[in-house]
């Protein structure tokens, strides 16, 4: 399996203090796929990741810098890997998969105080059970 890498970057947040930048580069292996956010500006800010995960997972945060989901329908276990002091929590959501359409899912949230500069890597790795 090779190796997939793709790189991006948005100035979305520049209405907020510090007009913050946002690089983020994916690196998808066979076995896991690497996160590296780098946000760029002139101050720390508040930012909040979420993962998207179907309603039927169910997530154990098990670390302050680790968390396991696992299917009932598959024979997978998904770990999600963070280096830097988010504050991971679960919360229901719904997204609008078409137009006037919504559905139940869950979301695992990363919060934190971002450093300008510094890159904040989250690794996501599935596995057999």
């Amino acid at each position: 399996f090779p190796s997939h890498d793709t790189v991006g970057g948005h100035n979305g947040y520049k209405e907020l203090n510090g007009k913050p930048v946002l690089m983020r580069k994916w690196i998808l292996k066979k076995n896991w796929l690497l996160v590296q956010d780098n946000f760029l500006g002139k101050r720390s800010i508040s930012a909040r990741i979420c993962f998207f995960v179907a309603p039927f997972w169910k997530i154990k945060i098990s670390k302050k810098t680790k968390a396991e989901l696992q299917s009932p329908l598959s024979n997978y276990t998904v770990q999600v890997v963070w280096n830097y002091p988010f504050q991971a929590a679960v919360q229901k959501k719904e997204i609008a998969l078409e137009f006037g359409r919504l559905k139940k899912t869950q979301c695992l949230y990363l919060t934190a105080k971002i450093i300008p500069f510094i890159n904040h890597t989250t690794k996501i790795s599935w596995r057999r059970k």
